[in-house]
Parts: structure tokens; sequence; C-alpha cells
């Protein structure tokens, strides 16, 4: 084989937030080449050096002939040794049988089309094969041809955009988008609070934070149904979007709030933002409540993230008590904030500050693919709108002008391009709107439109989903119906990302619906299992474990769905209010409790609040999941004002081993937890020994206690006890010590 190296789709890492799937639009190809020509095998090969690398295949094929170098590949017999680009039977062709002989793909007819790149240099090969004889092969030439003509397209634009993914996985911070707004989500957050500390710390530069709590949401998700909310989000986002720089940091923290991060910017100005978003969210008939507070030398971005939330709930608790009917917090399965220090409600300035430029297009799988759609057909803007009931709504927008819209607006859809479209009254292609018979109509002239290129989306069963249109603010005379074609043909690719995108926000939104119906189904309680020392059978603190009402799901796949849909921190702040809550009673008085979260909700100002308002010195706190080296300061830095205080802080020893969970012994940790499964049956066990011996010299070097989870019988207590491990759960016939009733959130 020579050394080469191929890859395979099987073989591929999953495609980073921001990189475009080429073998998945490639698959969505295929399958339409397929149907349309009755050749059952398709491959995508890329060209590098004198390595072919199968990007992607249908029916197997590609994954048999990766296993070769270029030159004895399938490809390069038509494209460096002269095969006809199509032939019948394959053992006609010496050079096509010489290469599936060497690539092992047994067919008897065969296609292969060049793919090139934009300035026409041959970048792969798009393959098509049937293993009977196919008699009119060489017919499908034009429509294999149009095929590699798009995905060289995919795989140049894919190129480009690994160059922003790579940036990103260098600095250990891939932003992340949120799928309902098109926001930066909490990790997308933690990255440039991470980022714009290390600048601000090395320049003095002002920096502002902006935390934004929308009002009532709960309650119209309640009354109105979680379409509504999600409506309502929506907009905030956009709003929020037009309101910033394009430095400017917008996420959606979670639920109903939001966070804006200002580099650069004094309070005064900060303050102006805020006021002017505020503004913004009235007009969309949103109220909200918002906190700002700038960056300290001493508390950096994180403190002032803290105060800024501070304030946001101050403002709140102003805002609720000039109403007749007060507002709850979005979640009902929030315990709501404890008590804090009255902070300052934002003022309002006497006038607004000129809006500023909006932020540019987060990057995402359909974004790439409709930036792909946009260069395509050589046009100003591409979009993609979805029609339901009577409203059009941008779903997804790429721009290199400036356009009246943003992801999430939403329109009566009668009057619109998009709807002549699904009616069949627009033409696909439109070279010249001005003398076309739609030069007059309302949405060419409100959107500036000169030329246009729109299909029809539609979902796998068939039903009406939307439209891809592409726009340039000039006429193009040459624009041809092989533009809607190859655009048709990319909607197909994107439609099975969008649909994917959107199961998983119906997902996303029925786990939510779980958690807002948490207090009607009986809510949250407390088990506490005590923990004693081994050298004398004291008992040192206790375990505090949350239950959730019976008859519903495991208490992992509650806290494992919460953090798919990014609601990880409301769901673990509530369970830490409920145990503090329940624990005053236990015994001994001076003993300490154990409580966990993950390591984003631990640095969210809410559950730090919630941990302050409590003794921190009696509190030790386990940190759950990976750690990533970006997570890992945020960390740091958030725990640093408890940890003064007293907090101690406890891993597990399993989250030492798996990728990234070294990152934890970092935070230096007084206790490691090792998991019942090694404990149980540890008296006779030797592998089991051997693990614990050794856990105890690794505990001992860092300084920390091993804590024994679950023993199951006297004999393994007692073996442990020898071994020299100080702590464990209780004795085996020890029940859970459940707080006596439920502590229901305020």
């Amino acid at each position: 084989m020579g050394g080469a190296r191929a890859t395979t789709p099987a073989g591929r890492a999953a495609v980073p937030s921001g990189a475009l799937d080429v073998s998945a639009a490639a698959r969505g190809a295929f399958a339409d080449l397929a149907a349309r020509t009755g050749l059952g095998q398709w491959w995508l090969v890329r060209r590098r050096g004198d390595e072919q690398v199968v990007l992607a295949d249908l029916a197997g094929a590609g994954a048999r002939s990766a296993a070769v170098p270029w030159r004895s590949g399938v490809p390069a017999a038509a494209l460096d040794h002269g095969a006809p680009p199509a032939v019948v039977r394959v053992a006609d062709v010496p050079a096509y049988a010489a290469a599936c002989a060497a690539s092992g793909v047994e067919v008897a007819s065969l296609l292969v089309v060049p793919v090139r790149s934009a300035d026409g240099v041959v970048v792969g090969a798009l393959c098509g094969a049937s293993e009977l004889p196919h008699p009119d092969v060489a017919a499908h030439l034009p429509g294999a041809r149009a095929a590699a003509e798009l995905l060289g397209l995919l795989l140049e634009q894919a190129l480009l955009l690994d160059d922003v993914v790579r940036r990103a996985e260098h600095a250990e911070a891939a932003a992340q988008t949120d799928p309902l707004t098109g926001l930066g989500n909490r990790r997308a957050w933690d990255a440039a609070v991470a980022a714009e500390e290390d600048r601000a710390a090395r320049h003095g530069t002002p920096t502002a934070v902006v935390v934004l709590d929308l009002d009532g949401l709960k309650q119209l998700n309640d009354s109105a149904g979680h379409d509504a909310g999600d409506d309502v989000l929506r907009q905030a986002g956009a709003a929020l979007r037009a309101q910033v720089r394009g430095q400017d940091a917008v996420v959606r923290l979670g639920g109903d709030e939001f966070g804006l991060l200002l580099p650069d910017t004094e309070r005064a100005v900060a303050v102006a933002v805020a006021a002017r978003v505020r503004a913004a969210l009235a007009q969309a008939g949103i109220g909200v409540s918002c906190g700002v507070a700038t960056r300290t030398d001493r508390d950096g971005l994180l403190g002032a993230w803290r105060a800024a939330d501070e304030a946001m709930y101050a403002d709140k608790r102003a805002r609720r008590g000039r109403r007749s009917a007060p507002v709850a917090r979005t979640g009902a399965w929030s315990s709501g904030p404890p008590p804090v220090a009255p902070a300052p409600v934002v003022p309002a300035p006497a006038a607004p500050a000129a809006p500023a430029a909006p932020a540019a297009a987060a990057e995402r799988g359909v974004d790439a693919l409709l930036e792909v759609a946009r260069a395509q057909v050589g046009a100003d803007v591409a979009f993609i709108s979805v029609v339901e009931g009577g409203q059009r709504r941008f779903r997804n927008v790429v721009a290199r002008v400036r356009v009246p819209f943003a992801v999430g607006t939403a329109e009566p859809r009668d009057g619109t391009v998009c709807e002549l479209l699904v009616r069949g009254e627009l033409p696909p292609v439109v070279p010249d709107a001005a003398v076309s018979a739609v030069a007059d109509h309302p949405d060419v002239r409100a959107l500036a439109i000169g030329s246009h290129v729109g299909v029809v989306l539609r979902r796998a069963d068939g039903t009406t989903y939307g439209t891809l249109c592409a726009y340039s603010q000039r006429p193009d005379p040459h624009l041809r119906p092989r533009d809607a074609e190859a655009l048709a043909a990319l909607g197909r690719a994107v439609m099975r990302l969008v649909e994917t995108e959107d199961a998983a926000e119906a997902t996303a939104r029925a786990v939510r619906a779980r958690l807002e119906g948490l207090d009607a189904q009986g809510g949250l309680r407390t088990a506490f299992r005590p923990v004693v020392s081994l050298a004398d059978g004291a008992r040192v603190g206790h375990d505090a474990e949350t239950h959730f009402p019976r008859g519903t799901a495991p208490r992992a796949t509650w806290f494992s769905e919460a953090r798919a849909v990014g609601a990880s921190a409301p769901l673990e702040t509530a369970a830490l209010h409920h145990a503090l809550e329940a624990s005053p009673d236990l015994e001994p008085r001076d003993g300490w409790l154990l409580v966990g979260a993950s390591a984003p909700t631990v640095a969210a100002p809410a559950f730090a609040r919630r941990l302050a308002a409590a003794d921190p010195s009696r509190l030790v706190l386990q940190v759950l999941g990976d750690v990533d080296p970006l997570e890992l300061r945020v960390l740091r830095a958030a725990l640093a004002p408890l940890r003064r205080e007293g907090l101690r802080l406890a891993v597990a020893a399993a989250g030492t081993a798996r990728n990234g969970g070294e990152h934890l012994l970092a935070l230096e940790p007084e206790l490691v937890g090792v998991h019942r499964r090694v404990v149980v049956g540890v008296a006779s066990s030797r592998s089991q020994q051997a693990l614990v011996n050794g856990l105890l010299g690794f505990t001992a070097t860092l300084g920390a206690q091993l804590l024994a989870r679950g023993p199951a019988s006297a004999d393994d207590l007692a073996w442990l006890r020898r071994a020299g491990v100080p702590l464990a759960h209780g004795p085996a016939t020890a029940a859970y010590e459940a707080a006596p009733e439920h502590v229901s959130g305020p």
C-alpha cells in the first residue's frame, strides 16, 4: 500500500460546531442520484497528495476503495489514465478492471466525474456504480457532473470553515449556539468571559456585563403554550442581537435569562445599552428586568457577572412591587433566589444611544450550507423561512449586506415572496425583479430584491416546511434554471439538518416542560446518607442525594436530560436549595454536608449566591462530570471567594480517569470519592483491593481523604478499615435518612 492512509466516514470524528458536514450533504445528494439513475453505489473521494480520502459513500463501495492510494484507485483510472467517464462493463476497460480489483470493488457498470474547486483544480471525484450492467449509464453523466459541481463548492466551503473551527479548537473554546434563538449558549458565554478577562487584565480596558431576565414567560407558557413562549424568546434574541456591536457577546444563559458582555465599555454606556435593550423589547411587548455591572481588578468579570445578576434580581423585585399582580420567575422547578442585599435598579438614560451594527450570524451547520447556497448563485442574501399557520418566520439568515430582518423575525406570510413560492405563483428564478411580474410586490420593495432564486423546502413526509431563498439587490442576467436546480439539491441537504435540529429542539421543549411540571408532581426531596469515620465509627457528615417524584424517570435521567437542554443550572441550584433547607436538624450539628453540581452550574451566580448564603465552611462541594481547561479557569475563579470562606471540594475517582477529568485535580480537592462498584465486594476481590490501595496513595499525594461509597457488607467495611480508608458511607444496614417533608421553593 505504500504507507497510504485513507479516511472513511465511519472513522471520522464528530463534526465540530461551526463546521460543514460534507459527508452528510453528500449522502443526501447520493440518495437523490441513486433514485434518479438506478446506480446503487456512490462515493465521494478527495485527492490529498498521493492519497485518496473517501469523504462519504452510499452502499459501502467507498469504504472498500479507501484502502488503496490515489494512483491505484478508481478515480485515477478516469482522471489520470484516460479511462472513459462511464462504462457499461468494467471488465472491458483494463484500467478500471485493475483499479476495482485493487480496491475490492465488485461492480459491473461505473461512472466517474471530477470534482473541481472554484478555480477549476481537480480536488477529487464523484463515483457511481451498479453491481449489474446498466446500459444507459452514460446518459446520467450530466446529472452527475451537476452534483459534482455542487459537492466541489461544498468541499471548498467546508475547508474555509475548518479554519474557523481550528482556531476555536486551539483556543479550547469552540462557541456554541442556542438553537432556539440563534444566540450563543452558556458555553459560548464561558468562553467569552474567559477570553475577555485575559484581555481586560492585560490591557486595563473597561468591560461591562448586562444580565436580563424576561418577565412572565412561565405564565405565558402555562396560558398559551410553549410555542408562544418560544416565539417570545426568538423575538427577544433578535432584539438583543440588533442592539449590540460585532465585538459584543450576546447569549442565552438558560431559560428566560440572557447576558451581554460588552468589551471596552464604561458603566454609563452599558447602562444606556441596557435601557436601549429594555426599550426595544418593550416595543415587541416583552418586559425585562436588567442588571449592569463593570469589571474590577479585584473581582474580575465573574465578579461583575455576579453583581449584574444580583442587580437584575433587585430590579425584578422592584418591578414586581410596582405591579398589581406579581410575576414569577420562569421555571416551576426553580427554588427562587435567596435573599440578597438590595442592589441599585438600572436607571434609564435621558436619550438612548444610536443603534450599533448587528452581530455577525452564528456559524452553525445549517448556516454553513446556507452560505454555500448564497455563494452558489452569487447572491447577497440567503435565508430559510418557516411557513407555519399564517406566519413566515426567518429561521436562518446569512447576508453580506444589511437586511431588514433577523433570525427569529416573524410576520404575516400573506404578501411575501415565500408565500408566492409555496403557491407556485413565483418562478424559481427571477433574474431581474424590476421587469418581472413581481416588480411592484411589497415584499420585493421591502427587501430591495433585484434578482431572486427560491425553492420550496419539504419535510421527509412531503409536507411543506418553508422556503430557501437567495437574492441580490441588483439584477443578475446570468441566473438560469440550473441555479434553481442546484438550490433545490442543496435544499434537500439543508432539510435533513433542519429536521434533525428541529427534532432536537422538540425534545428539548418536552424536557423543559417536564422540568417545569416537577412541583405539580410532588417536587424534589432530599435524602441524606451518613458519612462515618472508619477509625472510630463517628458520624462526621452527610451526603445529600436528590430524589424525584415517585414513578418518574431515574435521578440520573432527570439530570442528564437537563444538561442536554441547558437547564442543569436551575435544576441543580434547586437541588442545592432543597438540601440546605432540609439539613439543619442533621446530627452532628458540626458535621459537613456533601452536595454536588456540574462545573457550569457551580460557576453560575445563582448557585454561588446560594452557597454563600449558607455556611461554606460546613459544605463539601463535589464537581460532577468532566471539566475541560476552559471550564477549569472559570470554575477556579468562581470558587475562589467561597474557598476563602472554607468551602471544601470533592471529586469522583472515576472522573479523574475520563477524558478531561484529570483537570479536576487542579482544583486541589479535599475529598476523593470511590464508586460503589469498586467498594462492593472489595473484601474478596484482589483487583478491587489493588485499586483502593492505589487510590489511597493517590489521595495521600493530593493531601485529600478517600470516601468509600456504598459498602454493602460488614466484611467490606472491615477490609476498608484495615486498609486505612478514612471515610465511608454509614454501615451497610443504615437506611437513608430522608427529610421529613418536601421543601418547596418560594
